[in-house]
């Protein structure tokens, strides 16, 4: 990207915290609705409280270096080729994360997300 920043691998591992939340395409379309105001009020709080809850999460996340890295007094261009994950996952959001060197160090600069519709 930068100077000598230079990425040796087609891949990066990150370990980070989420949330544990349900997802609402698993419950069943077959499944009754509520029969009272106290099963509904449970299964809410059933939810809400898995919401609630993180685990750990590690993902190997694919390493994509720059093509094009210009800086000026009002920002920056990164320009990068996407195509070969767009060909695996398709149409979707993804997050976009730019990394530096900063005092030696190397460092996230910009975080972002992109939509293919």
């Amino acid at each position: 990207m930068t100077g000598n920043l230079v990425f040796r691998a087609d891949t990066f591992v990150v370990n980070y915290p989420r949330r544990d939340c349900p997802n609402p395409h698993d419950v069943s379309s077959e499944m009754p609705p509520p029969s009272s105001y106290n099963e509904a009020l449970s299964v809410w709080a059933s939810a809400r409280n898995a919401g609630l809850r993180t685990v750990q999460v590690v993902d190997t996340l694919p390493w994509f270096t720059g093509s094009l890295w210009e800086i000026d007094e009002d920002g920056f261009c990164v320009a990068a080729d996407i195509s070969a994950l767009l060909a695996v996952h398709g149409d979707g959001e993804y997050s976009i994360w730019v990394y530096a060197l900063i005092d030696g160090e190397s460092a996230a600069v910009s975080q972002y997300s992109i939509i293919v519709p």
